[in-house]
């Protein structure tokens, strides 16, 4: 198994809002390909983390107040627009239309947001790249570690897994 990790920073769009992930390529022998094959090793946790940045505790409760209250917006939004007939009055309305609607949708975004990723073998047999976002550069630091450790595991596994077990007598 040969392992390659890079440590990669992304700038966000706000100031001072950067990214940093932990890209891997996991590149399995030919020999530990036939034993994960032979041996039914794919469904096997090779590493886990998370995709991208975990949403705010403010971002994972806005939705709820967004499909509280956005009837009451939508609604009122036309009557401003009925009044003000104009295009104001259009935008109003879809914009207050939009975020009652992103109340629904946000809950379902945040939760892959919120789920830690496992990147399971047979993944890795057809892509062998993965990344997981790390918050700081000293998280990166410490996810390629866990990255590392998981992956150890993992050649562990497939070694153990070349052969059966002897037999074994003993006494207790």
């Amino acid at each position: 198994m040969r392992v390659t990790m890079e440590h990669r920073e992304a700038t966000g769009i706000a100031f001072g809002e950067n990214a940093y992930y932990v890209d891997t390529t996991v590149r399995f022998s030919e020999e530990e390909r036939a034993i994960i094959q032979a041996r039914g090793l794919g469904s096997q946790g090779a590493a886990a983390g998370y995709r991208s940045k975990i949403p705010s505790d403010a971002a994972l409760e806005l939705p709820a107040y967004l499909r509280a209250f956005g009837p009451m917006a939508v609604a009122i939004s036309a009557l401003v627009g009925f009044f003000m007939s104009g295009p104001l009055g259009f935008l109003l309305f879809l914009g207050a239309a939009g975020g009652w609607a992103y109340g629904y949708i946000a809950p379902i975004l945040h939760a892959k947001a919120i789920k830690k990723h496992i990147v399971e073998v047979r993944h890795i047999m057809s892509n062998p790249a993965f990344s997981f976002y790390a918050p700081t550069p000293a998280h990166a630091k410490g996810l390629a570690h866990e990255v590392t450790t998981q992956l150890t595991e993992l050649k562990g596994l497939i070694t153990d897994s070349t052969e059966l077990g002897a037999a074994l007598t003993f006494e207790l």
